[in-house]
């Protein structure tokens, strides 16, 4: 934990009883002529205060103008008529390729039960380092692991902050790649939304005031995710390792299915094979408009989806495809591919999860199938 005071680049968000829950902001824009402040937290964190009513930034209260979901983008704007003191914090993209600097900054309650600040920082990639960053390029999620080797823990007014990136040790300038939204194993383990996540919850008014900020999303050095422009991208498509995260279910139940969906190379080329026998003439190479690598790239990802909407327990994010099929003349391919592994889901899971595993592949298959016609 850092000595530095993090009063000015962190916020303190409550409510108006402090005994209620309570998170983690960041200043995203300022607008000097009206004399207003807004600052980034978690949706569940306004939930949680008793609503948007409830809000309050430090001492001042504060107007919610842009609410995402608990279970999905669960990411929130708040205004504060005041110039608040702190540094504006720019919003980047960063891919797997490892930054050299990750920081997270958040408030807890210490041993007298008042507020304080706390950081975690760490030089990844070195003997010292404490933290551990994957990027989940499909589902705009975030991983982040605190060595099991060391005391520190993300506190549980972590919810809500930046997690802060700099290209090198003598980078001041501030950039901000996630929101921590969610803590697990025993608060070893922490998921952050992308940042680029919070333009989907801004009404069109709040997008153009939050202009500056968005801005800088277009300068920063992205990664475009879509089937065409594969070979671009350096996409660790086999990060989620068997096992990975199994430490942090919930439940027994849950490590069946995370063990199965890890295993997503092989369950793709199954799927992929089921495809072949059903339409020969794709196996034999006479269609020259279809491209297995991609077909089977796609299908990997697609079961990605299904282990992060598990994680979150939620469908909304399956519903508008961050990969679109590429495959559009083949409608057939994409329903036989997800309709065997719907049949090959493990028969000793849990019947409750297997279900929404079900329903995920049948969401799925629907956005595809909805896909494929507006492309006609």
């Amino acid at each position: 934990m850092s000595s530095e005071k993090l009063e000015n680049l962190i916020y303190l968000i409550a409510g108006r009883d402090k005994s209620r829950s309570y998170g983690t902001g960041f200043i995203i824009h300022k607008n000097e002529s009206k004399r207003e402040t807004y600052l980034m937290t978690c949706a569940h964190v306004i939930d949680d205060l008793g609503g948007a009513d409830c809000v309050k930034v430090h001492n001042y209260d504060a107007e919610v103008v842009a609410l995402g979901k608990r279970r999905g983008c669960d990411l929130a704007i708040v205004k504060v008529g005041q110039l608040l003191k702190g540094p504006l914090i720019r919003p980047c993209i960063v891919s797997n390729s490892v930054p050299l600097r990750l920081t997270i900054d958040g408030y807890h309650k210490d041993s007298a039960n008042e507020y304080s600040t706390r950081r975690i920082s760490s030089s990844l990639g070195t003997e010292e380092c404490i933290l551990d960053l994957e990027v989940w390029d499909i589902s705009k999620k975030l991983i982040l692991r605190v060595n099991d080797d060391n005391d520190f823990l993300l506190a549980d007014g972590c919810s809500g902050s930046p997690v802060l990136v700099s290209a090198s040790l003598k980078e001041n300038i501030k950039k901000v790649i996630g929101v921590v939204y969610k803590m697990e194993n025993n608060k070893k383990t922490g998921f952050a939304i992308s940042i680029e996540e919070g333009k989907q919850i801004c009404p069109p008014t709040i997008l153009r005031e939050l202009d500056p900020f968005w801005s800088y999303l277009s300068q920063s050095s992205r990664q475009v995710v879509t089937p065409l422009l594969k070979r671009l991208i350096k996409y660790a498509g086999n990060q989620i390792e068997k096992f990975r995260y199994q430490g942090q279910a919930d439940s027994p139940e849950l490590l069946r299915a995370f063990e199965w969906l890890s295993d997503r190379p092989n369950l793709a080329a199954d799927a992929v094979g089921e495809v072949f026998n059903n339409i020969p003439d794709l196996m034999g190479g006479w269609l020259e408009d279809f491209d297995r690598d991609d077909f089977q790239w796609e299908i990997e990802k697609y079961i990605e989806c299904i282990y992060v909407a598990l994680i979150d327990d939620c469908i909304d994010a399956l519903q508008e495809l961050t990969i679109i099929p590429s495959q559009t003349h083949y409608a057939q391919a994409y329903e036989i591919a997800l309709n065997y592994l719907k049949q090959n889901i493990p028969l000793d899971l849990d019947e409750t999860i297997s279900k929404k595993i079900s329903e995920y592949l049948d969401c799925i298959s629907q956005s595809i199938s909805s896909n494929i016609t507006k492309a006609k």
